[in-house]
């Protein structure tokens, strides 16, 4: 457990995991666990869910309609998990963070890098963002999701607040895209994933099998994430959350290079790809889930 947070790790990593799979009873039930624990955590709650919703699909950003009871947070999780999931506000977020902290890898000319900087600066210079994003004509939609980007913009964690800044940058500079309903699910929730390398447990397990089997454990806890962590359900195309992925694959398998490993080989297969499969992580599925 994180402190500050007084929020079980476990918790938090079953309520994202169920909102961005899908599955709309482990939101519930996650969401319970977490108001029984009291008004430190319910505070927590709030922000941690329009986190989630700018980051997993940013349009439904502009609903955000939050009263003091935990059901209208609830709502916004369940609508979020029972959506198409469009990330480009994550990728965009992400990469203008990286930026923004130093890193010019990014800057290799296979994407439009002018809105990069442009947010990168303006994560160093929050307040005249949101004066200008606050002027600027747009609306109804779009001015209820720069307002509701607005109100978490000290929330969470620097990247959570950098995937808002990105989500209020769409709004008011792209056409935010119609979010349709998801195909209902067949298969049940994979529990295992819940135990990532935030939580105690996974960070044990990743710790071992990347021992055992001569593993940068970075690389390890970046496979987990990209091939099972961070899927979806009903994901639709979204460019900047490709271009993320990409560069932050071609950074961990020149890590990988780096270390003598041969483990960079899938990473490469993964980079030029834009479809999420779950294949390659099999064996560390396997692995992680033995007693």
């Amino acid at each position: 457990m994180k402190e500050g947070t007084r929020v079980d790790d476990r918790y938090r990593s079953l309520l994202h995991k169920a909102a961005r799979r899908g599955y709309p009873e482990w939101v519930f039930t996650a969401s319970a666990l977490i108001e029984s624990m009291g008004a430190a955590a319910a505070a927590w709650f709030e922000a941690r869910t329009a986190a989630i919703v700018f980051a997993e699909c940013w349009p439904i950003g502009a609903e955000l309609l939050f009263t003091r009871g935990i059901h209208s947070k609830v709502a916004a999780l369940i609508r979020s998990a029972g959506h198409q999931k469009n990330r480009d506000a994550t990728g965009l977020g992400l990469l203008a963070y990286a930026l923004d902290r130093g890193d010019t890898t990014l800057l290799d000319g296979h994407c439009d890098d002018k809105p990069l900087r442009w947010l990168a600066r303006a994560i160093r210079r929050p307040a005249g963002f949101w004066e200008w994003a606050a002027a600027h004509e747009a609306g109804r939609d779009q001015k209820a999701l720069i307002e509701n980007a607005h109100r978490f913009r000290d929330s969470g964690r620097p990247h959570d607040r950098a995937v808002a800044m990105a989500a209020a940058y769409l709004a008011l500079t792209t056409r935010p895209p119609a979010v349709q309903p998801a195909p209902p699910l067949e298969e049940g929730f994979p529990f295992w994933v819940v135990f990532d390398r935030h939580t105690a447990e996974g960070e044990r397990a990743l710790k071992d099998v990347a021992r055992d089997l001569h593993i940068p454990l970075h690389q390890l806890e970046w496979s987990l994430f990209y091939y099972e962590g961070s899927i979806a359900n009903a994901e639709v195309e979204s460019s900047w959350w490709r271009t993320y992925c990409r560069w932050h694959f071609r950074k961990l398998t020149c890590c990988g290079s780096r270390h003598g490993s041969s483990s960079s080989r899938p990473w490469r297969k993964k980079a030029n790809s834009s479809k999420t499969s779950s294949t390659a992580g099999n064996f560390h599925i396997r692995t992680l889930s033995t007693p």
